[in-house]
């Protein structure tokens, strides 16, 4: 939202503990006339994600899901946030279904007032791909299929003459991204930190195309051949190689994690890549960005405000040397089997 501030950041999250409850969702859906006062629903809390509340909402003829973000994540560290970036998201979600239909949740509603937004429901049978991926269900037609979405995505809204003035503000890409994956992990590791800092001005800088920000598997759903992205609430008009970078550097976590697979998530890694070059013809970057976005990525997922859960001591300890080479050299050398593809 460019040149424009969120006016109901401090709006606070209802319900016991800042989780939606029963009571404020039907309330509120009630409000919106998305249900009839008489329906009985039931509200059922949905974990995964550490900035926001979402509950699912399931009834006669309803299956949805409510969302809000929150203003301060659940994170050890202290990270607050605009809790209107939510707008933002679902203005990028229906922005993403038109460009890509049945790529994103349908949204049924956004209350601006509330900053609650309201989204179908995937299927009771689709997985969540980053569960898939730890499990060894590692399919690489899926990373395939999602290079090129993301890349009609970054092709479809390049240039001057596209609908994204709505996303030319970054305060919440510097509130979730940069300051605590990027200044964060900069001031902690100063032999690097140049670097670092190059790559987030980069990255700040570059005006080029519709950027998710989140674009990794933990945000995606999977089921009969297709695939949902979620979680858009930092979407911005900015540098394709951070949503290249972001899933190759989560790749690499994963193969580092299990290592025995290492050589299926490159693959996926490769199906990806190969997915977005053959959809897009339009954005020129150069590799040694996206080597430089996925290693300082890397970095930030062992040594910024949110770590890699999964990781062990000792896998963390891989990453930060595989990262801190690639950041002391050039980073194609270490990461070359990655983003080559």
């Amino acid at each position: 939202m460019t040149g424009q501030s969120h006016a109901h950041s401090s709006v606070k999250a209802s319900g016991r503990g800042g989780v939606l409850d029963e009571r404020w969702v039907r309330q509120h859906l009630i409000a919106r006339g998305l249900i009839e006062p008489d329906v009985l629903i039931a509200v059922e809390p949905l974990t995964g994600g550490i900035s926001s509340d979402i509950v699912a909402v399931s009834g006669p003829a309803i299956d949805l899901v409510v969302k809000r973000a929150l203003p301060r994540l659940r994170v050890d560290e202290e990270w607050l946030a605009d809790a209107g970036r939510l707008i933002t998201e679902g203005q990028a979600l229906r922005l993403a279904h038109t460009l890509v239909p049945n790529a994103v949740p349908a949204v049924v509603d956004l209350d601006e007032d509330t900053l609650t937004l309201v989204l179908a429901r995937a299927p009771r049978s689709w997985t969540n791909w980053r569960d898939d991926l730890l499990a060894g269900a590692i399919d690489p037609t899926i990373g395939g299929r999602l290079g090129e979405m993301l890349a009609t995505w970054h092709r479809e809204t390049a240039g001057s003459l596209t609908p994204v003035s709505a996303f030319g503000n970054v305060d919440s890409f510097v509130q979730l991204r940069i300051n605590p994956f990027f200044r964060t992990v900069a001031r902690r590791h100063p032999v690097v930190a140049q670097r670092i800092e190059r790559t987030a001005d980069r990255l700040l800088s570059t005006k080029a195309c519709l950027v998710h920000g989140d674009f990794s598997p933990k945000n995606i759903l999977t089921g009969e051949g297709s695939q949902w992205v979620l979680d858009w609430e930092v979407a911005h008009v900015g540098d394709p190689t951070f949503d290249l970078g972001y899933l190759i550097a989560h790749l690499v976590l994963k193969a580092v994690h299990r290592r025995a697979w290492a050589m299926n998530f490159q693959a996926v890694a490769r199906a990806f890549l190969d997915g977005y070059r053959q959809a897009e013809a339009s954005l020129q970057f150069s590799r040694n960005d996206l080597a430089e976005t996925a290693a300082c990525l890397l970095l930030a997922r062992v040594d910024g405000k949110s770590p890699a859960e999964y990781l062990s001591a000792a896998d963390q300890r891989h990453v930060r040397a595989l990262a801190l080479d690639a950041l002391s050299s050039t980073p194609l050398d270490v990461l070359g089997t990655w983003v080559r593809g």
